[in-house]
């Protein structure tokens, strides 16, 4: 399991009670899967708006190696994208009433893996009895089922946009293969000898990594059927993509050699790259989420990361991209997993349960058993509007079921 992963666990509170029943699948595998930090949002809109101007990184080429032997600074210029002249007013929701999403093939497991930023896609994939780590990969479409093959092992769809195209990755013999899902088709993403695909815009831009040295590194594709190109990283440095904004920026978390904490780190549409300051002197930044110019994530000391997270300075907070400054979100007491334009957040609060914070409020979102397990109850995506939230509960014997919220 990547460190983002144990990161994404360790946050969340430990299992209260034991199952009423036996499992017959992969529990700890689903658990550990619904509890992953949805490190990825395509969108950098505000919510509501049902289009907007893009900048595609396939406009800006990125200057391979330029920053190949820098160490980065804090500073470096950025370009940003403007304000609309207007905005529309979205008003937040104060009330979701839950649903559970139907399992294609009588499988007794699901979870929500992804969604495109209306809510009308949600990916996820489901848990067969007896299952040898193949998984069938599933598309919600306004709740409809439908199975997509997605070869290999480990299968998964993370993100999609709001012209059906999904992303995602099968483990193959050689490790694990990124995989482009358009127009009822699953094809390869080309240039990378093993990969994964974690996000895209809707620009059609898709961010991921690359696997295996020493070809291991961040990597875009600028399009479905362009080869993969390699983001420019500081000499020494390994680490992975988070969240592509419909500018074409790029945000990531790093590690430098030598160094226990990951670095947050950013390239703009220009393809330059810089670190991501600090919260304080004694924190850092864990992101997940960018959405114009902001980025939204988790301060947490060097203690709390030695911990896994578990530490409850673990706090959530945005960073404005253009003056470097953050807020803390104090009325937020919750580990979010998502964002969408307008700033709302879900997750888990600090009892477990699923949650939204949207406007000045933040909403228990109902579970489908009267929140037996703090576990498997999890909000993992929102969509812009803030109508949709999607992620997984238990049912009355405290098996994972994917879920949907429907917010008024």
């Amino acid at each position: 399991m990547e460190s983002e992963e144990r990161y994404g666990v360790a946050v969340l509170r430990a299992l209260d009670v034991e199952p009423t029943t036996a499992s017959r699948v992969d529990v700890s595998r689903a658990v550990s899967d619904g509890r992953r930090r949805r490190l990825i949002r395509r969108w950098a809109r505000i919510g509501g708006c049902a289009a907007v101007t893009a900048v595609a990184v396939a406009s800006v080429p990125l200057v391979a190696g330029a920053l190949r032997g820098e160490d980065p600074t804090v500073g470096d210029s950025i370009a940003a994208t403007p304000p609309p002249a207007t905005q529309p007013a979205v008003t937040p929701p104060t009330a979701c009433t839950v649903s559970r999403l139907p399992i294609p093939g009588g499988h007794p497991m699901a979870l929500v893996t992804g969604a495109d930023p209306t809510g009308r896609l949600l990916l996820g994939r489901a848990y067969p009895e007896g299952n040898k780590g193949r998984y069938p990969v599933v598309i919600w479409e306004n709740g409809v089922p439908r199975t997509v093959d997605v070869p290999g092992a480990d299968q998964a769809l993370r993100d999609a946009n709001t012209a059906g195209v999904a992303v995602g990755s099968g483990w193959g013999d050689a490790g694990p293969v990124p995989y482009v899902y358009r127009d009822g088709k699953v094809s390869v993403l080309p240039g990378v000898p093993t990969g994964e695909a974690v996000a895209i815009n809707e620009a059609g831009v898709i961010i991921g990594q690359s696997s295996g040295s020493p070809d291991s590194a961040p990597v875009v594709w600028r399009s479905a059927t362009e080869p993969a190109t390699y983001l420019p990283m500081p000499s020494g440095w390994t680490g992975n993509v988070v969240a592509v904004g419909e500018d074409g920026s790029v945000l990531a978390l790093l590690r430098a050699a030598g160094r226990k904490v990951p670095q947050a780190y950013l390239w703009g549409p220009d393809g330059r790259g810089r670190t991501l300051p600090k919260p304080s002197e004694n924190e850092y930044f864990r992101p997940y989420s960018i959405q114009r110019n902001l980025a939204y994530g988790v301060a947490y000391s060097e203690e709390a990361f030695a911990m896994g997270g578990r530490d409850r300075s673990a706090t959530p907070v945005r960073l404005d991209l253009t003056t470097g400054q953050y807020t803390r979100l104090p009325d937020v007491p919750m580990i979010p997993s998502d964002a969408n334009g307008s700033g709302w957040l879900v997750g888990s609060n600090e009892r477990g349960q699923a949650a939204m914070s949207a406007g000045k409020g933040m909403i228990t979102l109902p579970d489908l058993d009267n929140h037996k397990s703090s576990t498997a109850n999890i909000a993992s995506t929102v969509s812009e509007d803030g109508r949709i939230v999607a992620g997984q509960a238990d049912d009355a014997n405290e098996v994972i079921q994917p879920v949907v919220w429907n917010c008024q």
